[in-house]
């Protein structure tokens, strides 16, 4: 049944509903937030069995995905109490976004330009 389980959901607080977004495209959990115009949603996934992380944006109303960047986080190192999760966040302006990273073998901020996947 939609609406119940493991989802993205979409709450409006002024009337206490909530719809699934993204059912069957955002199918990992992760740290997700609107772009400054609220019309696409940044997210990231936790590892994979290879140890890589998807950073993706994911626009609710056409239900389109598309995943800008996957990234290595190597368990072996980077777990736990010490992990690095992307965290993405979004500038200002939405046109870039800053991510936390592993993948160059230490703990670094990364920014990358978005603008054009958000035409």
């Amino acid at each position: 049944m939609q609406g119940s389980g493991a989802h993205f959901y979409l709450c409006d607080r002024r009337d206490r509903s909530r719809r699934v977004i993204g059912d069957g495209v955002l199918t990992d959990d992760g740290h997700g937030s609107f772009s400054p115009d609220r019309k696409w949603i940044l997210n990231d996934t936790y590892p994979d069995t290879y140890g890589m992380r998807t950073l993706m944006l994911y626009h609710p109303e056409t239900g389109r995905r598309t995943d800008i960047a996957r990234l290595y986080s190597p368990k072996s190192r980077w777990w736990g109490e010490i992990r690095c999760d992307l965290h993405p966040r979004w500038s200002r302006d939405g046109t870039r976004v800053c991510v936390d990273s592993v993948h160059d073998g230490s703990r670094q901020m990364y920014i990358a330009s978005v603008a054009r996947y958000l035409r």
